[in-house]
């Protein structure tokens, strides 16, 4: 996720077109070429928001993930027609996080 501007997003949608799908996500975010793990907070919105130094990455998606050994982790099942997004942003840590990304719905 290369910091080019004030933010990145990249912007990931898990979709299930037949039967069911099992989907774990996980995420474990370093900075500094992998030498700094960020301090990690979940906003009031529920996004969580990783910081470090000068930099933060903030993760927005409706499927329910939790914090485990150091990682942001969601399991869930999708069934034929549903998506699900996965949205990280970058930012600079002393800003306020970065606004929302216009991403596509996922259904």
């Amino acid at each position: 996720m290369p910091p080019h501007t004030m933010s990145t997003d990249v912007i990931r949608i898990v979709r299930c077109d037949e039967g069911e799908v099992s989907v774990c996500m996980e995420l474990m975010l370093r900075f500094g070429y992998g030498a700094t793990t960020p301090w990690v907070t979940r906003l009031e919105d529920g996004t969580m928001r990783a910081a470090a130094g000068p930099d933060m990455t903030v993760l927005r998606s409706p499927a329910p993930f939790r914090g485990e050994n150091f990682k942001a982790v969601a399991q869930l099942i999708l069934a034929k027609g549903q998506g699900m997004p996965f949205v990280p942003s970058y930012g600079p840590s002393h800003l306020d996080p970065p606004a929302p990304s216009s991403a596509p719905t996922a259904a």
